[in-house]
């Protein structure tokens, strides 16, 4: 009974140590807008990395324009992809299938707003709102 009591012990013991850092919520809960030229993107992906690396990244999808992602404090750098829709196409998912999908134009560059973004932003608990005009 000693056996199982000490490896209980040890096992709480490390349940104690490992999960502070499992906590969810740890974040501010940030909406907004991306547009570019003025004019909403129709569908992309947004990304805040820690600049210090100190913090897990946060991302999500742009739809009609609009994001909502929960984002860790600190200063960031925010990656975008952004595009419009311009109608449909079809193209082949697997041989003799044929399947309708969007047809987009890309409306950022991969490399200004995504592998060498410089757009910075500092997440703080009263960060609600952000608006990227590209």
């Amino acid at each position: 009974m000693s056996i199982l009591r000490g490896f209980m012990y040890g096992f709480c013991i490390v349940l104690i140590l490992i999960l502070p850092g499992c906590q969810r919520g740890n974040g501010v809960k940030v909406q907004g807008t991306v547009s570019v030229q003025g004019q909403l993107v129709d569908k992309g992906t947004i990304q805040f990395v820690a600049v210090d690396g100190s913090t897990a990244e946060a991302g999500g999808l742009i739809q009609e324009g609009k994001f909502v992602v929960t984002v860790p404090t600190g200063e960031k750098i925010v990656r975008i992809r952004g595009s419009r829709v311009t109608g449909k196409k079809t193209v082949q998912a697997a041989p003799g299938t044929m399947i309708e999908v969007d047809d987009e134009v890309p409306l950022t560059s991969e490399k200004d707003h995504w592998t060498q973004s410089q757009l910075r932003e500092t997440i703080t608990t009263k960060t609600k709102n952000l608006e990227f005009n590209l």
